[in-house]
């Protein structure tokens, strides 16, 4: 953080910020308050308060004390949910903007003015719609407007133990960064590495040794001393008498070290069961749900930084997002790279065996009213709603992609109604939908020619 020289402000980092010189005649900026101001009304005529989420606004005030609840109702619901943040605390971590240190109004009046260039910067992106793509245009655009990876950071407190305060509110924010990195609107930066509870997937867990007979963790770890004239060799308090030590088999006693024994290394004893190991068991136990789980079965996840690439930049100007998911799973997208190979793999597999493999392209013209892009997302969704566990669909320049494993020409007709009839309900009016049926000797031709 810096100061910028008005007392009771700090400015995040790297958000890119300065302060107007001129306001002009520009309109009031539009300040949300969540909750109430702690001083009471902010007279201001540049600033108009508003209190509802569903209203137009700029900037939003959120206070200190905030619950985690009642943000990730702000994100979900309001219709700006990119728009800067004044607060006051680290309760936000790096989502604040501008952090209050004192409450007085013209504080917050001065934190208003210096967010109007960011605040600008979220109005020229497109809207962000409600819904399941929310998240995912949420952390671009957060990520394009601030002008800085997403980071994560530390959070004891939370089950991951890191997090990514970018996303405050977002639910599993890693797992939406890994998937948008796959489809290449991230990079990653490797940050650290942990490892996860068997049970609940968290990664508060701890360390915890265990004797290898009776899984006591009463454990002592000594010194393994070996006695050369009888070569009787055990941990060093079985040989301890007094001051000195004693061979406990054949009772001669140890004067010099080197000359009647020496200590070859370490051992570690249980003082449940009198058990002597050379290494114990280890297991991780769960700070949050209480299990167990072996050290060698433990699963290791790792944590990155996300910094945007060209097409993530592009993705969040347009407002358009390339459908999220993994091969193999039903109704799933894919990026066209991703498709490619699972649709040359499913070729390959149907030449050898001799099965048969349909490939559906539907080609969408131009409609009214809509983006091309936004016609395109419509399409590929009324498709994936089509599809069959097993079935491959991805959207390509102009046109969605659609490859079906064990299906004949001759059985497509089906697919091709179910999809007509989705077009016509739901797809926006002036769009036209041409599908044309490629059989599987003519597949590998057509993905040569996509781009």
């Amino acid at each position: 953080m810096f100061d910028d020289g008005h007392s009771g402000i700090r400015l995040a980092h790297s958000t890119g910020l300065r302060v107007a010189e001129h306001v002009g005649a520009a309109p009031p900026l539009k300040l949300l308050v969540l909750g109430a101001l702690p001083f009471g009304q902010l007279d201001d005529e540049r600033i108009q308060c508003v209190g509802n989420l569903l209203e137009p606004f700029d900037v939003a005030y959120v206070p200190g004390n905030v619950s985690g609840t009642a943000f990730a109702e702000f994100v979900r619901s309001t219709n700006n949910p990119a728009a800067p943040i004044i607060s006051h605390g680290g309760a936000l971590g790096s989502r604040a903007d501008t952090v209050l240190e004192q409450t007085g109004p013209g504080d917050l009046a001065h934190a208003c003015k210096l967010l109007a260039p960011l605040a600008e910067r979220v109005r020229a992106l497109p809207l962000i719609p409600r819904g399941a793509e929310r998240p995912a245009l949420l952390a671009l655009a957060l990520a394009v407007s601030r002008q800085k990876p997403i980071e994560a950071s530390w959070q004891p407190g939370s089950r991951g133990v890191l997090g990514y305060e970018l996303l405050s509110g977002v639910d599993e924010p890693r797992t939406l960064l890994e998937q948008l990195a796959d489809i290449g609107l991230f990079k990653r930066r490797y940050h650290e590495r942990l490892h996860a509870c068997g049970h609940c997937g968290g990664c508060r867990v701890f360390a915890r040794e265990v004797c290898s007979r009776c899984s006591s963790s009463d454990l002592a770890e000594h010194e393994l001393l070996h006695h050369y004239t009888c070569g009787l060799q055990a941990p060093e308090p079985v040989f301890k008498r007094g001051e000195g030590y004693e061979c406990p088999k054949c009772r001669k006693p140890f004067r010099h070290y080197g000359v009647d024994y020496d200590k070859p290394g370490q051992v570690i004893s249980c003082s449940s069961c009198d058990a002597t190991i050379s290494e114990p068991d280890v297991f991780f136990v769960c700070a949050d749900c209480g299990g167990e789980t072996d050290s060698e079965q433990a699963q290791v996840v790792r944590f990155f930084h996300y910094q945007l690439t060209a097409q993530g930049v592009s993705a969040a100007e347009a407002g358009v997002l390339p459908m999220l998911g993994r091969a193999g799973d039903a109704h799933v997208g894919n990026s066209l790279q991703e498709f490619r190979v699972m649709v040359q793999n499913y070729v390959h597999i149907a030449e050898r065996v001799e099965r048969p493999l349909t490939l559906v392209r539907f080609d969408l013209q131009a409609g009214r009213g809509m983006p091309m892009e936004r016609g395109l997302v419509q399409l590929f969704t009324l498709v994936q709603e089509t599809a069959r566990k097993g079935d491959a669909v991805a959207m390509a320049d102009g046109c969605v992609l659609a490859c079906l494993p064990e299906t004949d020409v001759t059985q497509v007709q089906p697919l091709l109604d179910r999809v007509d009839r989705l077009v016509s309900a739901q797809l926006a009016d002036g769009f036209t939908v041409h599908p044309q049926v490629v059989p599987r000797e003519r597949v590998l031709n057509l993905l040569r020619a996509l781009h």
